[in-house]
């Protein structure tokens, strides 16, 4: 009877591995070997306020795990991957509201530099190692 309770909860994990997105299996079934979450820290989110200048975002890190760029203001924010940037030479444009993320499996984790094209807002970073 609980048996059948808990195979309603949880089901049986499928044959095959989904194709692309979402979690890995190892997550969403911890039984497997080897599995289990990585406890990652974060750096609480810090703001850097918009400069015609550029300017080092995310300083290089080798144990960097993820990196989220938020653009929390109303002129268009252009990201380097490196030490330098301009408006144009750039590796990514953030328009208002918009985000720029590295995630695993192989992150950059290199310098993150940034520019505006007008002085309106700040940039919102989040780090995990």
């Amino acid at each position: 009877m609980i048996g059948r309770l808990l195979r309603a909860i949880a089901p049986p994990r499928p044959d095959r591995e989904p194709l692309g997105g979402g979690l890995p299996w190892s997550d969403v079934y911890p039984d497997r070997p080897g599995a289990g979450l990585a406890l990652r820290r974060y750096t609480p989110p810090r703001a850097v306020g918009a400069t015609l200048a550029p300017t080092i975002l995310a300083l290089a890190n080798v144990a960097r795990a993820s990196l989220v760029i938020v653009n929390d203001g109303t002129a268009n924010l252009y990201l380097g991957l490196g030490p330098s940037v301009s408006t144009v030479s750039f590796d990514a444009k953030l328009g208002a509201g918009q985000s720029f993320v590295l995630e695993p499996p192989d992150p950059y984790q290199g310098d993150v530099a940034g520019v505006w094209d007008a002085v309106n807002g700040s940039a919102r970073i989040t780090e995990t190692t």
